[in-house]
């Protein structure tokens, strides 16, 4: 299976210009980018400016042989109560898709809109899957003509009414189209103690596009290394092939250690050889 990292702001720090290069001697061939504060450059940028970022971005992936295999949109602020943030949070979204597109990324994450905040009451169910229902449909004719795919990614927050994977794919379901599927939180699912993560992606796998692949304790969204929390790898990575998943085996957590650039890689190798080993399992 393909396996692929978060590429954070520490492989920058301490590779810069050499960080895919060095991606790439560690094992990964793929990476997921992140695009995700709006506070920071390119958001502040000219187009002009930010396409020949990102272009630059795609070029060093090339000739290091990697390919961003997903681009985490902004989920900054997690405020989207009123009308005006959401319509703040759609412009930053645009913005992101164009990024994406600029860089030749395929596949786009994205958080729900939190339409009552992150502690939503029953009563507002309706009303936060509407939102997102038609939040995702304006987004979907922007993303359309770019090539880009929006993944909806599940939550780990229990009191919102929308984070379990089954209730992230309803309103992929009602969405209803092909530039519109899913990412796969495994960390998100562990913290809910009724849910099995495996048994969680066999019932979505059929609208998954990309993974995001953590482990905690089941108390916390902590993003452990894989292994060093409570998830069943063995029986996950069975539900990946079981239902002929092809996509990234795609690691968002970060190599540990930054003392200095030897227990970071070091870290980064740990990091590999886990998920190398997990995606042997006969």
């Amino acid at each position: 299976m393909k396996i692929g990292i978060y590429a954070g702001p520490e492989f920058t720090s301490f590779y810069g210009d050499k960080r895919y290069e060095k991606i790439k001697t560690l094992g990964f061939s793929y990476v997921d980018f992140s695009n995700s504060d709006v506070r920071k450059y390119p958001y502040n940028a000219s187009l002009r400016d930010a396409e020949a970022f990102f272009k630059n971005e795609r070029k060093m992936m090339e000739q290091a042989d990697v390919i961003p295999s997903q681009m985490h949109g902004p989920w900054y602020s997690a405020s989207n109560i009123t009308q005006e943030e959401r319509d703040e949070l759609f412009g930053y979204f645009c913005q992101s898709l164009q990024f994406a597109s600029y860089m030749e990324c395929k596949y786009w994450v994205i958080h729900p809109v939190f339409a009552f905040g992150t502690k939503s009451l029953p009563e507002n169910e309706e009303e936060t899957r509407k939102i997102n229902v038609e939040f995702a449909k304006r987004l979907v004719d922007v993303a359309k003509p770019l090539g880009v795919t929006i993944c909806l990614e599940n939550m780990p927050f229990p009191s919102f009414c929308i984070s379990k994977p089954l209730e992230i794919y309803s309103i992929i379901k009602e969405v209803n189209d092909e530039n519109y599927k899913m990412c796969f939180d495994t960390g998100h699912v562990n913290v809910f103690k009724d849910l099995d993560v495996a048994k969680c992606f066999y019932d979505v796998a059929d609208e998954v596009a990309v993974l995001h692949v953590h482990d905690n304790c089941g108390d916390t969204d902590s993003h452990l290394f894989p292994t060093f929390g409570s998830i069943d790898w063995k029986s996950f990575y069975k539900a990946l092939c079981n239902t002929g998943f092809d996509g990234v085996f795609s690691l968002e957590t970060s190599p540990k250690n930054y003392a200095n650039i030897d227990e970071f890689e070091n870290s980064a190798g740990e990091l590999y050889s886990i998920a190398k080993r997990i995606t042997e399992f006969n």
